[in-house]
């Protein structure tokens, strides 16, 4: 009888489960139809086949490209030579080059589902990148998307037509037969098998299926009206890159340079873009880079009352610096187009030698000067490599050197490397080491300075000390520029010389 009573209440429960479920399902038939369909797909997938085809949009109506500055590797810059094109594979590979194409186009579609393709786009997107917007606001659902990439050329119609006929003209010989093998090739004829050594040209009756002559998105639309729209289409591609090249013309006694900058665009992405709106990005933008490392040059987010080049703007953008050119251009495959960027007259620079003894025995000679409104700048600069000239005694332009330069915002300094200084030699000697147990240690130096030039110079020697450091003599009041590094201004008369003795002592621990 306990068993009995205990097993009721189960029962109860699983048959008041049961009638609810009942009335559930008899409340749910009674609903209308309409109500019902709302949660399924309007799209019949047996229909999908039977897609029709829109005119496929060959080029678009309108270019946008934004370009982001990578930095690349010298192995990079030597496929990207020529080569790049015609051995590598279509694949995306930022360490080429970045940018994002946003391109108009006018298609027409029909009523209900449809295939769309458009041709003309870069050879290296990254297809995950493609986005499709209708600009006219009407209906428009995107059911499928694919990128085709696999081109036409000889090696593979030659793999496509394996076990078929082709024709293979050799001089004055005709051989028609089966395609065996690629190498060679070989054909099976009627009288046998024939391995051909060389020819003029083969014939193939038709364009096998899936190859096509250019790059090619197709999408499976559903359009709820026919009719003319336009729509845009944006994807990210490598093989667009850009950086900043600067012209610097420094005056008689070097106290003040001319600057220009120009920006230096490369486009091997595989196509042309005619009359493109031209907007550059310097900044350090993060991309999930797999077995790479970052490649995205830093720009501090500063706005600058810069002196810019006619049909060139430039403007904060998030934390980077956006750059837009004011009049399309046409960006052609396989081209470098420079554009210039910005130019300023009279800048204030100061010519400096500096002696390093530790990693070098050469004096070497820098040209600075400040990214300020005062000196005559005060923009913001992208990293670029800066040519110095300068005017010989004739007025002609003679290089002096160049160097690089990181990206510098404005009311910061820039220290340009030239080169050695002829005239001018320093030597370091050690005159003295002392230790003082295992952590402490007394060096002592002379630096002896030459000058054979007719005028008088100062350098700057240049130590390094690490660990807990302390200049127990010297012979001139030395700077501390940093907690490793001190220096002197040494004056040097013309055609003389001067010394400078000093000693450190270290403690490491």
């Amino acid at each position: 009888m306990k068993k009995a009573s205990k097993a009721f209440p189960l029962k109860t429960a699983i048959a008041a489960v049961a009638v609810i479920a009942a009335l559930f399902l008899v409340a749910l038939s009674a609903l209308p139809q309409s109500t019902q369909e709302k949660a399924s797909i309007d799209v019949k997938w047996n229909s999908l086949t039977d897609a029709q085809k829109a005119a496929d949009s060959d080029s678009p109506k309108s270019v946008e490209i934004t370009a982001y500055q990578v930095k690349q590797s010298g192995y990079t810059q030597y496929w990207n030579n020529g080569y790049r094109s015609s051995i590598q594979a279509l694949s995306y590979d930022t360490s080429n080059g970045l940018a994002l194409v946003k391109e108009t186009r006018t298609v027409n579609l029909p009523s209900g589902v449809a295939s769309l393709a458009i041709k003309g786009t870069s050879a290296y997107l990254d297809p995950t990148s493609v986005h499709l917007s209708d600009l006219s606001g009407k209906s428009l659902s995107i059911l499928e998307q694919n990128y085709d990439y696999d081109l036409v050329d000889g090696y593979k119609l030659l793999g496509k037509y394996i076990d078929k006929q082709v024709t293979v003209k050799s001089g004055n010989d005709t051989t028609t037969g089966t395609l065996l093998s690629s190498s060679g090739p070989v054909i099976k004829t009627s009288s046998g098998v024939t391995v051909l050594s060389g020819y003029d040209k083969i014939e193939f009756p038709s364009l096998p299926e899936g190859l096509i002559t250019t790059p090619t998105i197709s999408w499976l639309l559903d359009s709820q009206s026919a009719g003319s729209r336009d729509i845009e289409v944006s994807y990210l591609t490598s093989g667009i890159n850009w950086d900043a090249n600067y012209v610097a013309i420094a005056n008689a006694d070097d106290s003040k340079i001319d600057l220009q900058g120009w920006v230096s665009l490369r486009n091997d992405a595989g196509t042309t873009f005619k009359d493109a709106q031209l907007k550059l990005v310097a900044g350090d933008v993060n991309i999930v880079q797999p077995n790479a490392y970052p490649t995205y040059e830093a720009m501090d987010s500063y706005a600058g009352s810069a002196k810019r080049a006619t049909g060139m703007t430039e403007q904060t953008f998030f934390e980077y610096h956006l750059y837009t050119l004011e009049r399309p251009t046409t960006i052609a495959s396989g081209q470098v187009k420079q554009v210039e960027m910005t130019s300023a007259a009279d800048v204030g620079s100061k010519k400096e030698y500096v002696f390093d003894g530790s990693s070098s025995s050469k004096v070497a000679v820098k040209l600075s000067f400040n990214n300020t409104q005062k000196s005559g700048l005060g923009i913001a600069l992208p990293a670029g490599k800066v040519r110095v000239y300068k005017a010989d005694s004739t007025g002609s332009l003679q290089f002096l050197g160049e160097d690089e330069i990181d990206h510098t915002p404005k009311d910061e300094a820039v220290s340009l490397s030239i080169g050695n200084a002829f005239d001018i030699v320093g030597e370091k000697t050690t005159t003295s080491t002392e230790y003082s147990g295992s952590c402490s240690n007394r060096y002592s130096y002379n630096i002896t300075l030459r000058n054979h030039k007719d005028s008088a110079v100062t350098v700057k020697v240049v130590e390094h000390a690490y660990g807990e450091w302390e200049v127990t003599s010297e012979t001139a009041k030395h700077a501390k520029d940093s907690a490793y590094q001190l220096s002197w201004d040494v004056p040097v008369a013309a055609n003389g010389a001067a010394t400078v003795l000093y000693t450190i002592r270290t403690t490491t621990c």
